[in-house]
């Protein structure tokens, strides 16, 4: 768990981002990122969550992060695969309470190895909690 703490005494309510660049193939981080974190001052510590948390890489295909469990790719749910499962469950960060948004201005500005004129696979993605 995180301590988080706010910059000013004004400062109501903490919010934490994470920031995740180029996670490892087949391997899911963001299970851990929408956990519950301490934050608070001094005396008081409390428990909160996530806003947002903010992948860098490519998406969907298994070169960054876990297909099903990062991405909610439905194609390769581990049942399904498996068993030819006809009904698929929520994505792990939609039934955590996350959307999934890609940030389209920040996206155009990166590139990766693989990318060209034709071709920009890297993108940016926010998954916002609410």
């Amino acid at each position: 768990r995180n301590k988080i703490y706010p910059n000013n005494e004004k400062d109501k309510e903490t919010r934490l981002l994470v920031l995740c660049s180029w996670m490892p193939p087949g391997q899911d981080w963001t299970a851990n990122f929408r956990q519950s974190f301490l934050y608070g001052r001094d005396d008081k510590i409390e428990e909160g969550l996530a806003e947002e948390y903010i992948l860098i890489g490519e998406s969907d295909n298994g070169t960054c992060g876990h297909n099903w469990y990062t991405w909610g790719n439905r194609d390769f749910y581990p049942d399904a695969v498996e068993n030819g499962a006809e009904e698929l469950p929520l994505a792990p960060y939609l039934k955590d309470g996350y959307s999934r948004v890609e940030l389209e201005e920040l996206s155009f500005l990166q590139f990766s190895r693989f990318d060209c004129k034709r071709s920009s696979e890297s993108k940016t993605w926010s998954f916002r909690r609410g």
